[in-house]
């Protein structure tokens, strides 16, 4: 029998010569340590030689797993020349590899008379279905002697209670369900305060001030607003020099366009104070109640 023994990613084997065209017979035996504990576990046989590859899946129920992580080496590649073996292993979505063994010699063996075997090795798939079948038919069995009665032992003494495990990944949300019947109508709730100006968060003020309307109409004058103090006086300029004595003119006498445009100058001059004296007022009005000026 071969020994491999694997310490992680390596694999170490006792021999490195063995016969030929042995069937069923030559065993290999692996020696894990605990960094492959929890992997399923299959073994590779590679002849480059021949160019053949062979996998045996060292599972119950495979009909080349011989238990205790033994398997029988395929035939095929027991046909001269060498071959290596290495081992992967899967556990969920981990993966764990070796590198390839050291190559192991086939030399010829002395009987050239014997025939090609009737049967080949398995494939995979081949392994996988009897593993299944196998575990199929224990887990059948077991049901069988559950139903009559032979697993049911005497009742035993109550065990101390376990640690709480881990707590469990969040499943799936379920389907929400049919929306019950409608509740009774509850009491009527105690008058609250009144709203005041001060509940207003600055963003809700912000969403009741609609957009600028359109300018309104004039308003009526407004009173007239007390007299301002008198300012200070300004520095006196300085004195002109004294023009000669003109020569005394004709008398003037205003005639009625002069006259219509006087009062215009005047009317005009008067509205335009006004009108500055208005949109003051309207300015000082609007800053008091936070509106906009219209």
């Amino acid at each position: 029998m071969i020994k491999a023994e694997i310490l992680d990613h390596k694999l170490k084997l006792n021999v490195k010569v063995i016969p030929s065209d042995s069937v069923k017979y030559l065993k290999i035996k692996f020696y894990f340590d605990g960094t492959w504990q929890g992997f399923a576990k299959t073994c590779v046989f590679c002849n480059p030689d021949s160019d053949v590859k062979k996998a045996v899946i060292l599972e119950e129920g495979n009909p080349l797993y011989l238990g205790d992580n033994t398997c029988y080496i395929p035939f095929e590649i027991i046909k001269g020349g060498y071959f290596n073996v290495s081992v992967s292993g899967i556990a969920g979505d981990r993966i764990i590899t070796t590198i390839p063994s050291e190559p192991i010699i086939v030399k010829k063996s002395g009987d050239i008379s014997a025939d090609e075997p009737d049967s080949y090795t398995p494939e995979q798939y081949e392994q996988l279905v009897a593993i299944y079948n196998e575990t199929k038919s224990i887990a059948q069995s077991v049901r069988e002697d559950a139903d009559n009665g032979l697993l049911k032992g005497e009742k035993g003494d109550k065990g101390d209670k376990g640690d709480q495990g881990e707590q469990g990944i969040q499943g799936v949300q379920g389907i929400q369900g049919v929306r019950g019947p409608k509740g009774e109508k509850g009491d009527k709730g105690e008058r609250g305060e009144p709203f005041t100006y001060a509940d207003f968060t600055e963003e809700q003020l912000k969403a009741l001030k609609g957009p600028k309307g359109d300018e309104g109409d004039r308003g009526p004058r407004g009173l007239q607003g007390e007299k301002g103090e008198k300012g200070e006086q300004g520095v006196q300029g300085i004195q002109g020099n004294i023009g000669p004595k003109g020569e005394k003119g004709d008398s003037y006498i205003l005639t009625e366009n002069d006259k219509l445009e006087i009062a215009d100058t005047v009317k005009n001059e008067c509205f335009s104070d006004i009108e500055t004296a208005l949109d003051s007022i309207v300015a000082i009005q609007n800053e008091l109640i936070g509106g906009d000026s219209v």
